[in-house]
């Protein structure tokens, strides 16, 4: 498929974007069972915050940077735009501020739906058909269909109609960048499964049934403190504080708040590592559509070696707790 856009470029483009119908536990109105998927819900919204530095920049890692090596305004301008979400706004330039937000959203979508893919789309001079630019097109990968080396998005029939596309659009899988969960992350679909299961939504319930009957004995503060607790454990291998960093100091020796939170910088820097393996896969791919080599280098950001160095330090008691939270700001 090939469309116009903004600046007369033409889009070789085969995907769509659309949102698939929503399931049924969707489409509930149980205010309930919308307060159980809370955590479960903040997962793959607050964790990528931590991953990379919010737009590009950072006043705690004055020696962040981002570039495409070898040197090549040409590519990094290229690599930019094709990272960008927001190109048909304006030209974006700024490769720190791409970069940063595409391994986020990416990271965000891993977390959900553990796959990311995106299309390739080249953007070339109507007239001459030159090579100008191109796209890293994000396509829901609730419309696809995996088949050993075939990928195929599910259109549904009212709008293939609309859209003048077929029910089943087979992609080219070189134009495909798919982006999936590091093999570590074996444990996130148990993880998420235990945190589909609390949540405000038993919480309320029971707090409303307890002012009607106040001889059932029960106590809101026993139950808060339990499912804190319920999380801690659900999340242990993660390090992730579901937003309750304040709670487990409460609960938890400091001690013990602090070697999650460790683990939590070990998860997320493991994360970053694995999307940036397979970007740079991808950026290699677009770089040969114009002849060269190139990859993205970042620097400044703390290593798996700071995590393990950090937590030597911290069983031998060697340094204070708060310059070991200083280490792995990104603000």
């Amino acid at each position: 498929m090939i469309t116009r856009m903004s600046r007369d470029l033409v889009r070789e483009q085969k995907s769509i974007w659309f949102f698939p119908q929503e399931s049924r536990h969707e489409k509930s109105g149980d205010i309930y069972s919308r307060l159980d998927s809370v955590y479960l819900d903040a997962l793959p919204r607050d964790i990528p915050l931590s991953i990379m530095p919010i737009g590009g920049k950072s006043a705690a890692r004055k020696n962040f940077a981002v570039s495409v090596v070898p040197t090549d305004e040409q590519m990094t301008r290229t690599m930019a735009g094709a990272l960008s979400e927001n190109r048909r706004a304006y030209m974006p330039t700024d490769i720190k501020h791409s970069v940063c937000d595409f391994v986020r959203r990416t990271a965000s979508r891993l977390l959900q739906r553990e796959k990311a893919v995106f299309e390739i789309v080249l953007l070339r001079d109507p007239k001459t058909n030159e090579l100008l630019g191109c796209d890293l097109f994000e396509i829901n990968v609730r419309t696809l269909t995996f088949k050993k080396n075939q990928v195929s998005q599910r259109v549904p029939s009212q709008i293939a109609a609309e859209r003048n596309v077929p029910t089943i659009i087979d992609l080219d899988t070189e134009r495909l960048a798919i982006f999936s969960l590091p093999p570590e992350f074996r444990d996130l679909a148990k993880i998420k499964r235990g945190l589909a299961r609390l949540g405000g939504g038993s919480l309320t319930q029971m707090y409303e049934a307890s002012r009607q009957d106040t001889n059932l004995g029960y106590d809101i503060k026993e139950h808060i403190r339990s499912e804190h607790l319920a999380i801690a454990a659900a999340t242990r291998t993660t390090g992730w504080s579901a937003n309750q960093t304040q709670t487990l100091y409460e609960v938890f020796t400091e001690y013990y708040v602090l070697h999650r939170h460790l683990v939590f910088q070990r998860f997320i820097i493991t994360l970053r590592d694995w999307i940036l393996v397979i970007l740079n896969e991808v950026v290699a791919r677009i770089a040969k559509l114009w002849g060269k080599t190139a990859s993205i280098e970042i620097s400044g950001l703390p290593l798996l070696a700071d995590v393990q160095r950090a937590q030597t330090e911290l069983a031998q008691g060697a340094r204070t707790f708060a310059s070991v939270l200083d280490d792995f700001s990104l603000l």
